[in-house]
């Protein structure tokens, strides 16, 4: 009837915003991005904690190994600048803004921390919003893994960057993730080849 409701979505760099279209589906039915970058590192502790091979690693197909990833989105302290708490007042205070993006196979590309957040809050009994239901936009088929990282960096890049200082503020990004890296030797002025990808791929911006 024409009224299918639109999102528009950056999903390529140099085209214009796709309107793709906005669902609202059941919360439970989509799955974690186990290639998250920022959670690279843990991967491997958490394997170990859990009893897991992390020579095989985890399986998103499985609820359990889903759950971990679930703890890792929530207990991870340098996922993300901004904590779990506030994220969690925010949405109790304003509900689900924007929609999570997800491949076509209902894999989350972008909102895996938001979604893992109002998990938690239905789990909890919460009744302030509707947590047990998503708003989502699925990815157009076919997109690359270069593509699909290169979307999920761009909408994770501060929005009120301004123009005129964007270098400096790149700069204090850049600074900023590598202060909160973890490294094994405990300075990042003797980090293995691994952790050096592992930073490019998280804090690496714009020239840098």
């Amino acid at each position: 009837h024409e009224i299918q409701k639109k999102f528009p979505v950056p999903v390529y760099s140099d085209q214009a915003d796709v309107e793709l279209d906005l669902y609202i589906i059941d919360i439970t039915t989509v799955s974690y991005n186990f290639k998250n970058g920022r959670l690279r590192k843990y991967l491997k502790f958490a394997c170990r904690q859990n009893n897991i091979d992390p020579e095989v690693g985890l399986d998103d197909e499985n609820p359990e190994h889903q759950k971990i990833i679930h703890n890792l989105q929530l207990n991870t302290k340098s996922y993300s600048h901004r904590s779990v708490a506030s994220l969690k007042d925010d949405l109790k205070l304003k509900g689900q803004q924007k929609p999570v993006y997800a491949t076509e196979n209902g894999v989350l590309w972008n909102g895996n921390r938001r979604t893992a957040v109002m998990r938690e809050l239905l789990d909890e009994g919460n009744t302030e919003k509707e947590w047990a239901r998503l708003k989502i936009v699925f990815l157009p088929e076919g997109l690359t893994p270069i593509q699909l990282r290169d979307l999920e960096k761009r909408e994770q890049e501060e929005p009120d960057t301004k123009e005129d200082y964007g270098r400096v503020n790149e700069m204090i990004e850049c600074r900023r993730g590598i202060d909160e890296y973890t490294f094994d030797s405990g300075d990042y002025t003797s980090a293995t080849q691994d952790e050096q990808k592992e930073i490019i791929a998280e804090v690496g911006v714009g020239e840098w």
